[in-house]
């Protein structure tokens, strides 16, 4: 049987208020083998966060079944930075290392990650005197930290202009080649999709479901504009 670090079974999803019951999954499926970076492609609204979610284990399905492989270690890289605004750079990078590696374990790793972000001359800054980018630049460095086997990634730089933003996606790409973590990416951009991942899985409008998977690897023959055309003909067909 293939190795997976991360399995999806038949997952249903449903969120129940006063208004009643919200579809917001539906008979989803997916493996992710170690070192593959997968994207979730789909539009805004359409379920992709909560699969994330479900992935974590911060949510729970209702119907279906996600499993994580065994000792597999998890980091987070949000949409919008979480940081403690009362600690600084490497605090921050250091508190989510608690437990992990101590000491001197855990200040080389520390020193390795801020240089690889190129965030060593602000190892002593706080959130408030850091720029968006920066800060996003933090929260890369926070999940890379744990040095993760499976990176679960939420539009993480969708806000950033496209200096920071190209920075950012060709820093992630680097940390990939060096540690082979494995990788769930959330994104409604195919370019970067074509760009950062293995494997596309295009969803649906809610209730996600799987429209089409494509093998961004065995495309690579094809330019990336005519593969990011091809995922954005099928989100405009699914409406």
């Amino acid at each position: 049987m293939k190795q997976t670090v991360l399995e999806f079974h038949g997952v249903y999803k449903e969120f129940t208020s006063a208004g009643g019951r919200l579809q917001v999954v539906e008979d989803f499926s997916l493996a992710l083998a170690p070192g593959e970076i997968a994207a979730l492609v789909g539009p805004s609204g359409c379920g992709k966060t909560t699969l994330l979610n479900l992935a974590a284990g911060i949510l729970r399905p209702t119907r279906g079944r996600v499993s994580v492989g065994a000792g597999v270690r998890l980091g987070y890289v949000f949409q919008e930075p979480r940081l403690l605004p009362w600690k600084t750079v490497e605090e921050n990078i250091r508190f989510v290392q608690e437990g992990l590696f101590p000491g001197s374990r855990g200040a080389a790793l520390r020193r390795q990650i801020l240089e690889q972000v190129g965030l060593t001359v602000f190892r002593g800054a706080y959130p408030r005197e850091l720029s968006g980018g920066m800060k996003q630049r933090v929260e890369l460095a926070r999940a890379l930290a744990v040095q993760p086997d499976l990176l679960l990634l939420d539009e993480p730089f969708k806000s950033l202009d496209g200096e920071a933003k190209g920075e950012l996606q060709q820093l992630l790409k680097a940390a990939h080649r060096q540690a082979g973590f494995a990788a769930l990416l959330v994104t409604h951009d195919p370019d970067e999709a074509v760009l950062l991942a293995d494997r596309a899985v295009v969803l649906s409008p809610r209730p996600a479901r799987t429209l089409q998977e494509l093998d961004l690897q065995a495309s690579r023959g094809r330019s990336g504009w005519e593969v990011a055309a091809a995922i954005r003909v099928l989100l405009d067909q699914a409406g």
